[in-house]
């Protein structure tokens, strides 16, 4: 039987993001595993699936767009170059929303990114270090706040995927 997209990106982000934990000491596949739910269950198609899976593969990892593009296509890898904040970005001062903004698809993972983030900073509790904690909530909060407003639908996203070719 042949693997669907969303199990093809869970299997390479899982091996590719091997041993690295996320902040909760949790595997990192546990971070990726709940944007991907998110986008589920907010009715988004797999290619938005597989791209929540692999939004973090190029920033922690040693694979690069081209490879994700190899893989996956054309479509989920502008998602993911969408949510990527490269280290020229990071030069450029590059507005990470903004740039997650820039297509239909990156705004959706870039929302259910933040969420998670935020979610799990709340969830937590604060650390002794009460700044850095306050920080981090601050910062997913007012991601989702800039995100949300004009979230684009399933349609709207399907009907953006119909426009690039693959």
């Amino acid at each position: 039987m042949k693997q669907s997209i969303v199990e093809r990106a869970k299997e390479f982000a899982t091996e590719r993001h091997g041993d690295l934990k996320y902040r909760n000491g949790l595997p990192y596949t546990w971070h990726l595993s709940k944007v991907a739910d998110l986008a589920a269950r907010l009715g988004y198609s797999e290619l938005i699936q597989a791209a929540a899976w692999l939004h973090d593969t190029v920033e922690d990892t040693g694979t690069d767009l081209q490879e994700v593009r190899q893989f996956f296509g054309n479509r989920i890898a502008t998602i993911v170059e969408g949510v990527t904040y490269s280290e020229e970005d990071k030069q450029k001062e590059v507005d990470k929303i903004a740039k997650a903004r820039s297509n239909p698809g990156s705004h959706v993972v870039k929302l259910c990114d933040a969420s998670v983030n935020f979610s799990v900073s709340t969830l937590d509790g604060a650390p002794e270090g009460m700044g850095q904690w306050n920080a981090t909530v601050d910062r997913y909060g007012s991601y989702i706040a800039r995100l949300q407003p004009d979230l684009p639908t399933s349609d709207e996203v399907d009907a953006w995927l119909a426009t690039i070719e693959d």
